[in-house]
C-alpha cells in the first residue's frame, strides 16, 4: 500500500491518494480457478473422474478400507439422539460436533 501527500505552495496539505496492490494477482486467480478446476473433476475418491470411468481402468484400480472415527462418532451421536428422542421429533438441522476426548 503507499500514499502519497499532495502540498500546496505554503505547505499544507491539499489531498492524500492512497493505493493498495490488488488482493489476487492474475496469476493468483489462474492458480486458484486451475487448482478449483483439479479438485472438482475428481470423485470423492480423488481419483480424476475421466480416469475414473474409463473403460480401459476397469480392473485397474483396489482399494482399502479405513474407518474415519470422527465421522463414525458424529453418526452414532446422531443415532443416540433418534433412539432417545420422541418418534415425531424433526432432526432437522441436527448436527453433532466431533471433539477428541482427550480435548476436555
Amino acid at each position: 500500500m503507499e500514499t502519497v501527500f499532495e502540498y500546496d505552495e505554503s505547505g499544507r496539505l491539499l489531498r492524500s491518494l492512497t493505493s493498495a496492490e490488488p488482493e489476487w494477482r492474475a496469476e493468483d486467480v489462474d492458480i486458484l480457478l486451475a487448482s478449483r478446476f483439479d479438485e472438482l473433476s475428481r470423485g470423492s475418491h480423488g481419483v480424476p473422474m475421466a480416469e475414473a470411468t474409463d473403460p480401459a481402468n476397469q480392473f485397474a484400480y483396489v482399494a482399502s478400507v479405513r474407518t474415519d472415527w470422527a465421522a463414525r462418532a458424529q453418526a452414532d451421536a446422531i443415532a443416540a439422539a433418534r433412539r432417545a428422542a420422541d418418534k415425531n421429533a424433526s432432526f432437522a438441522g441436527v448436527h453433532a460436533v466431533v471433539r477428541r476426548r482427550d480435548d476436555g
